[in-house]
């Protein structure tokens, strides 16, 4: 009887002994930055420190009446559920876990969480040391990047689509002002370009009663050559605003392109117009280089002088002027 008694007693002080330093942890990482916790069989939180609490917005109490799946965001529950039972069936000694939790607030809070086993003795009631870290802000990075990543992609396949259809200003307005409102999420998109003193709108994406607005302008070697915007019931955020700044610049190069092909379209014409006056003039009429060759002649200077436009391109104009005049 002696040697069984002892070897309970010595149990239960070891117990009572853990069960101690259990508590004074709990209590020496009350003030700890991150959550820390002790959960029972069913997922409810016996103890908790303060990090604890401000993460998931519960006091002591409210968190040991629900088990941790009930502020589980929906589409987390099952694989957070699913890790527990293996922990809880003892499949392993430890899981860690990113998931999200939903405060008492309602709002969403990103967690690294880890979680481990703390049963002193086999029969003593089960429980699970739970460590969480607030990494909201670091998934709300993340997501942004993707995002980034996501919009800069669909920028450079704008800008090809552009470039192979060789889109013109009105084509280059429409696709970027529907771009536009697709990665701002937008309620509607406007490009608006200068045409002297008046702004002439060449298209206008979705409509919207939205009082959040915002403008970005089309500049070109500094001046301001037109406008896009946008209007959006939830608000312009500055990821919107960037994303607007880099669909201008793609605009500001087709309204460049687009004034660069008119200048040459006018420059032809005005080049066609000079040829047909030069050629049907009723007089002779030449382009004298320096060297003193007839570059270009019209079918008057031809006649006159009795020589094909090569041979006048080819002989110095003295050569067939009367000796007596070429001084």
């Amino acid at each position: 009887m002696l040697g069984p008694f002892r070897t309970d007693a010595r149990d239960v002080a070891l117990a009572q002994s853990r069960a101690y330093d259990r508590r004074h942890l709990l209590y020496s990482w009350e003030g700890a930055p991150f959550g820390v916790s002790l959960l029972d069989a069913e997922g409810h939180i016996l103890q908790s420190n303060e990090a604890m609490r401000s993460i998931t917005g519960y006091d002591a109490g409210e968190l040991a009446r629900q088990p941790v799946s009930s502020y589980t965001h929906p589409d987390d529950v099952l694989e957070s559920v699913s890790n527990f039972r293996r922990l809880l069936a003892g499949e392993t000694d430890s899981y860690q876990l990113e998931t999200r939790l939903i405060d008492k607030g309602g709002c969403t809070v990103w967690v690294d969480c880890y979680l481990t086993t703390t049963q002193e003795t086999p029969g003593a009631p089960w429980t699970a040391l739970g460590m969480v870290q607030d990494i909201t802000s670091r998934k709300l990075a993340e997501v942004n990047l993707q995002r980034e990543k996501a919009d800069l992609s669909r920028l450079v396949e704008t800008q090809a689509k552009i470039a192979a259809a060789d889109l013109g200003l009105e084509g280059a307005a429409q696709l970027i002002a529907e771009r536009a409102q697709e990665l701002t999420g937008a309620d509607g998109a406007t490009v608006s370009i200068l045409d002297g003193a008046d702004a002439v709108t060449r298209f206008a994406a979705g409509q919207s009663d939205a009082a959040a607005e915002v403008s970005v302008p089309l500049l070109q070697g500094g001046r301001n050559v037109g406008s896009l915007g946008g209007t959006k019931g939830a608000g312009i955020t500055d990821q919107d605003r960037r994303t607007l700044e880099l669909l201008a610049i793609l605009l500001s190069s087709a309204v460049s392109e687009a004034a660069e092909r008119a200048a040459r379209r006018e420059q032809a014409e005005a080049l066609a117009r000079f040829e047909t006056i030069f050629e049907r003039a009723p007089i002779g009429v030449g382009l004298l280089s320096l060297s003193g060759r007839l570059r270009t002649t019209n079918s008057v200077m031809r006649d006159i002088t009795g020589q094909s436009a090569e041979e006048l391109a080819s002989r110095n104009v003295s050569e067939y002027t009367v000796p007596e005049d070429v001084d």
